[in-house]
């Protein structure tokens, strides 16, 4: 075991400090002292003030040793810092919240401590580019300064207790490469919409949020291959698309799913008729959230499951009848061309259905009928035929456009 004061006893037996175990100068002419390197030293006290006069300071490496408390004053005081690597140590009070004057501070390490505060301070720092700070005690929210940086490149907070909404603002966020969020399993929502254009999803290996319950990827245009341990939203690669892994139809509580907008291929996977969110409901997000608009009324957030406008063909599965608890069902522009078999009577909430722009055949269902919240349904640039009872649910706009499809009772006459 270490500690400073013989560490820096060690120092002052050498006249020249650029020779100095852990010190690197700069150059010959200013021979001021650059970086400050002390990893792995088991050193075991607080720091003291031995920073003071390196205002030239621009990394400074203090990881895996057994450091705790306050950190010296002199170290928030270094407008030249660029690297700060505190990772390895005991530090539980505050760091996050003095570091705004480090105004060139571009690495920031801080796993593996017992810190709790995740202070919105980024935007402070010209350059920043990477933030590591895993295996702490955050809670809260990503502060909006990391989620819509346009220079951090490597942003790593695993295994913390974050919750509530992961809104990362990719079109903001140019310089992004690396994003770990795993082991927070308090988060509920993740939204992706806009991001990743004609891209493929970053690699994020340790993502697994069991409290997730809505999961948004709109307009992505996302190729490439996708890892199949994505298990919030993997897909797993064909020749012209991609299909949802079996095991996304076992999150619990996910109610709201929007895929729409994609390049998705094949049958629609026979597990999402078995999510229990959308059968036996008890949905709520318990805090809104006023920089998403989702959130911004308490309850005003339906159950939906939303596959619009990719390459889906057949089946739509009979089993899609068990969705009690859904209030919107789009399927609408894919490769959809056998007749609906779907028993809709047992979708009890169905306020919005757009089966619209695929090759469906056969007749309209009849169970249409006993959906009492039905509003608006869509069948336009399909091949049914049938009647519509003007009894349908509570009807407000309906979409045919066919010239084989009746209305009416049953005194009705061809449209």
């Amino acid at each position: 075991m270490s500690n400073l004061t013989t560490y820096f006893e060690a120092w002052i037996s050498s006249i020249n400090c650029c020779h100095w175990e852990g010190i690197t100068c700069g150059s010959f002419s200013s021979a001021r002292v650059i970086k400050l390197e002390l990893s792995r030293k088991r050193l075991s006290e607080k720091l003291s003030d031995y920073l003071v006069g390196l205002d030239k300071l621009k990394t400074h490496n203090l990881s895996h040793d057994l450091l705790k408390g306050s950190l010296p004053v002199a170290l928030f005081y270094m407008p030249n810092l660029e690297q700060l690597d505190l990772s390895y140590n005991d530090f539980s009070r505050p760091i996050l919240r003095r570091l705004g004057t480090c105004s060139s501070l571009e690495q920031l390490l801080l796993g593996r401590n017992d810190l709790k505060e995740i202070l919105d301070v980024f935007s402070q720092f010209q350059n920043f580019q990477f933030l590591v700070a895993h295996s702490n005690l955050f809670s809260g929210r990503i502060p909006s300064s990391l989620s819509n940086s346009p220079t951090i490149s490597l942003l790593n907070l695993r295994n913390n207790t974050l919750e509530g909404l992961i809104d990362v603002n990719c079109s903001t966020m140019i310089a992004l490469n690396s994003l770990r969020l795993g082991s927070n399993k308090n988060l509920t929502t993740l939204a992706l919409t806009l991001n990743f254009c004609d891209e493929t999803l970053p690699d994020l290996p340790n993502l697994h949020f069991e409290m997730l319950k809505t999961l948004v990827i709109v307009d992505c245009r996302l190729k490439g291959s996708i890892p199949l341990w994505f298990k919030l939203v993997g897909f797993i690669m064909e020749p012209f698309g991609w299909k949802i892994p079996p095991w996304l139809g076992s999150y619990r509580d996910l109610f709201y799913m929007d895929l729409s907008n994609n390049l998705l291929t094949g049958e629609i996977l026979k597990s999402l008729t078995k999510l229990l969110g959308l059968i036996h409901g008890n949905i709520s997000l318990e805090e809104p959230s006023p920089g998403f608009p989702f959130f911004l009324k308490r309850n005003c957030f339906p159950p939906i499951l939303n596959l619009g406008h990719n390459f889906f063909s057949e089946p739509i599965w009979l089993e899609f009848r068990n969705l009690r608890i859904l209030h919107v069902f789009d399927l609408k522009f894919n490769n959809f061309s056998r007749p609906i078999l779907v028993n809709l009577s047992k979708m009890i909430n169905l306020e919005i259905l757009d089966l619209s722009h695929n090759n469906l055949s056969g007749t309209i269902p009849s169970s249409l009928q006993s959906l009492n919240f039905l509003s608006f349904f869509s069948f336009t640039y399909n091949q049914l035929y049938g009647r519509i009872s003007y009894g349908v649910g509570l009807i407000i706009l309906i979409a045919l456009r066919e010239k084989n499809l009746q209305q009416g009772g049953p005194q009705e006459k061809g449209a």
